[in-house]
């Protein structure tokens, strides 16, 4: 006989699950072990399979997935998850998904040396909810690299997204198409108290803007391109270009944006060195839409802003 099979219920690496087993002992296949499995797997089931997950999923994860390899040395997975019972939030496109919300997918993993993994023809699909593309991560479960061309999801996202972020480096972001929601990126979004109006003797903070740029921020190179960037609800930037670079120590050391909007009017920022001095340049022709999109402040009308 040149194979064996079985199947049954059993504990692999420590998780229980449904199995096939198939050893396949002629040369003519190339994968002589497959091994398809069925179950429910939380955070310490799927390293032990190394199914690992980035650090911004978790929870229970139903999965059917076929192991390919040699002598159970695994080298790639066919995987199908139901990811209804796990939640996932993601602050910089603003990405949040509550256990519960019916989404599924699908994807091919191949396992490295060391433990990392990539993740190729994934597609996730629900309720709103559409995801095309790749990934790839480290032994520890960190993304260092993604490509998804299609990411649709809610009501103002709508692009695609490339990421490089290797070991010890900057992790550098771009998304590019039709809309994306950048609502966390700008506030918590906390209402204005009172009616936001200026009276006499009211006192009015002075701000150094690179400094508010730079105020907690982890490293980061973004760069936008969007026909829509949703800054606060309701209010949107428009034919958005705009690139970010955060490094060490919280330091800005690129900022460049040109948009039109909120209203009628344009903006642009700027950011220059020049013997130690740091400038951050940023003006709108539509003071009032400025205001009333980046603080809330309704009450400035028209006018000119400059912020430096």
């Amino acid at each position: 006989n040149d194979h064996l099979t079985g199947e049954g219920t059993g504990d692999l690496n420590g998780v229980p699950l449904m199995f096939t087993w198939e050893e396949n002992f002629s040369s003519g296949d190339y994968y002589s072990t497959r091994v398809g499995v069925r179950g429910t797997l939380d955070e310490g089931g799927r390293e032990r399979l190394r199914l690992v997950t980035p650090d911004w999923m978790s929870g229970p994860i139903a999965v059917s997935a076929t192991f390919l390899g040699n002598e159970f040395d695994f080298e790639s997975a066919e995987v199908r998850a139901d990811l209804t019972a796990a939640q996932a939030d993601i602050d910089l496109i603003n990405f949040v998904k509550e256990p519960g919300e019916r989404v599924s997918g699908v994807g091919k993993i191949d396992f490295l040396d060391g433990g990392a993994v990539t993740i190729s023809d994934m597609h996730i699909e629900g309720l709103g909810t559409e995801i095309l593309g790749e990934f790839a991560l480290d032994d520890a479960g960190r993304l260092i690299s993604a490509s998804f061309p299609i990411v649709r999801f809610g009501e103002n996202s709508d692009f695609g997204l490339e990421l490089d972020a290797p070991n010890e480096q900057i992790p550098s972001w771009r998304l590019y198409g039709h809309a994306m929601d950048a609502t966390r990126i700008f506030f918590d979004d906390d209402p204005v108290e009172g009616d936001g109006a200026v009276e006499d003797g009211d006192e009015v903070e002075t701000v150094d803007a690179a400094n508010v740029v730079e105020q907690d921020i982890a490293p980061i190179s973004l760069d936008l391109e969007l026909e829509t960037v949703a800054v606060r609800e309701g209010v949107a930037l428009r034919d958005v270009a705009f690139r970010y670079v955060i490094e060490e120590n919280e330091r800005l050391t690129d900022f460049h944006l040109d948009a039109m909007g909120p209203g009628d009017g344009t903006i642009v920022g700027r950011f220059g060195e020049e013997d130690t001095i740091r400038t951050l340049t940023i003006s709108s022709d539509q003071a009032g839409d400025f205001v009333e999109a980046f603080t809330g402040f309704p009450s400035l009308r028209d006018g000119e802003i400059l912020v430096e």
